[in-house]
């Protein structure tokens, strides 16, 4: 009994981590909100978000930031934190 109760709670495990795996496409970046707050810019590549903590929103970059191909990543994340952090206020306020 103990041993099916185990493999259960393993099955269980595996399950919640793969949900919270996401992958950005190389035009795609993953702004990750953590309890209600901006946390940062993830991609392109594979990235760990546990969705009972994190919020992620994809963000086509291509469509939301044309000329992006120029920027440095740090230019590239200054911009999606003004868009996140002006939907929250626009949405709060």
């Amino acid at each position: 009994m103990e041993s099916t109760t185990a493999i259960a709670l393993l099955i269980i495990l595996v399950f919640l981590a793969l949900i919270s795996v996401k992958v950005a496409k190389k035009n795609e970046r993953l702004a990750v909100i953590r309890m209600g707050r901006f946390f940062g810019v993830r991609g392109p590549g594979i990235c760990f978000a546990p969705f009972f903590i994190d919020k992620v929103i994809r963000i086509d970059l291509d469509s939301v930031l044309p000329g992006w191909q120029g920027w440095s990543e740090t230019e590239i994340e200054e911009k999606i934190r003004a868009l996140i952090e002006d939907e929250q206020n626009s949405v709060s306020g």
